[in-house]
């Protein structure tokens, strides 16, 4: 029946560190993994704020309460600014304004 099942020999699974069905491992990954979820969430938020400000640095030395120059009107991103509106595909140089291509 079942001692013919078993194969025989030595049962030493129990005794091996590395033993993945015994208690103590398997609470230890347990904690590992909550640990790991925690540094992960931990990192995470530090990214978020780091972020944050920055770009509420950005927008204050952009506002011009940071002490930024906004001598030139075009910033460093690429955006222009003409007659108090952002233009975003500014128009090719040499053309006129407003050329209603469409």
């Amino acid at each position: 029946g079942d001692a013919a099942m078993a194969g025989g020999g030595l049962n030493i699974l129990p005794h091996k560190s590395w033993n993945v069905y015994n208690r103590a491992n398997r609470e230890r990954v347990l904690r590992d993994e909550e640990n790991a979820r925690r540094e992960e969430r931990e990192a995470r938020n530090k990214r978020n704020r780091a972020e944050s400000e920055w770009r509420m640095e950005r927008l204050r030395s952009r506002r011009g309460g940071g002490g930024g120059d906004d001598a030139d009107d075009d910033d460093d991103d690429g955006v222009q600014k003409r007659e108090g509106r952002v233009e975003l595909f500014p128009p090719p140089q040499g053309e006129g304004g407003s050329s209603g291509g469409r």
